[in-house]
């Protein structure tokens, strides 16, 4: 695979990381990752070989390599069915629970309305910051329902951080990034991948944004931590960070 240099850094750097794959008409996110025969994803459970799209400046998306025939399935196929079974089940179960539905509802106009709060010029800096708590917790609540947690006890789905790039300066080497735990929000910028430790850190040292609450990122689940103290004249020096409580496992 002829890749030029700049093409051949940035899907290095794209391994272990979600992309874009083409096929069967529409995208899927996948994790890339790499063997013996190349670049590949998973449907299904099956390795299928892709290379990335070469046509612009930067990789934004992956293609199916041909043969599309993987064992007995075709590739397109492969996809269908995946879709009709993932997509089967959730559709269903919120079809059938007229409850779940109503409070799926009701947490998308409650997300809407505080939005709005937080984009009305009036809203102050404090109120924002809770209205941010606030989405997250609806975020959280979504999730919970949607894989079926409906007992209060259980532990909420931990969310995913995403990272996203744009404004890319060649000439500079330089583009700027945000977080998101959207990742559809994510998927609106020219490239994204799930974030890392040393990202978070990164946005504390740029602008004192924290995750209070656990977040999922490459290396597992991370809890921010603050210890010591603000006080120059105390012995111990306040330190703060994020602390992995879970590992990630790599299938």
């Amino acid at each position: 695979m002829n890749l030029s240099q700049r093409h051949r850094f940035q899907v290095s750097a794209m391994i272990g990381k979600k992309v874009r794959v083409y096929v069967a008409g529409r995208f899927y996110d996948r994790v890339l990752r790499e063997d013996h025969t190349g670049l590949y994803v998973k449907f299904k459970g099956v390795n299928v070989n892709v290379r990335p799209d070469t046509n612009t400046l930067d990789v934004l998306w992956f293609k199916v390599m041909e043969p599309k025939t993987v064992g007995t399935d075709n590739v397109e196929d492969l996809v269908a069915k995946q879709d009709q079974a993932e997509n089967k089940s959730l559709a269903l179960r919120i079809w059938q629970d007229d409850a779940l539905h109503a409070e799926l509802e009701q947490i998308t106009l409650s997300h809407i309305a505080l939005a709005k709060e937080f984009s009305d010029k009036t809203t102050n800096s404090e109120r924002r910051a809770k209205i941010m708590d606030e989405i997250n917790q609806l975020r959280a609540k979504r999730e919970s329902l949607i894989n079926g947690s409906h007992n209060e006890k259980e532990q909420q789905e931990v969310p995913t951080v995403y990272i996203y790039y744009y404004d890319f300066d060649e000439a500079r080497n330089t583009c700027k990034s945000g977080l998101t735990e959207s990742e559809e929000e994510a998927k609106q910028y020219p490239m994204y991948a799930i974030a890392s430790i040393d990202d978070l850190r990164d946005v504390i040292a740029a602008s004192g944004f924290v995750y209070k609450s656990p977040v999922r990122v490459q290396e597992g689940i991370v809890q921010y931590y603050e210890r010591g103290s603000w006080d120059w004249d105390a012995e111990e020096e306040f330190e703060c960070g994020y602390d992995l409580i879970e590992e990630s496992v790599v299938a």
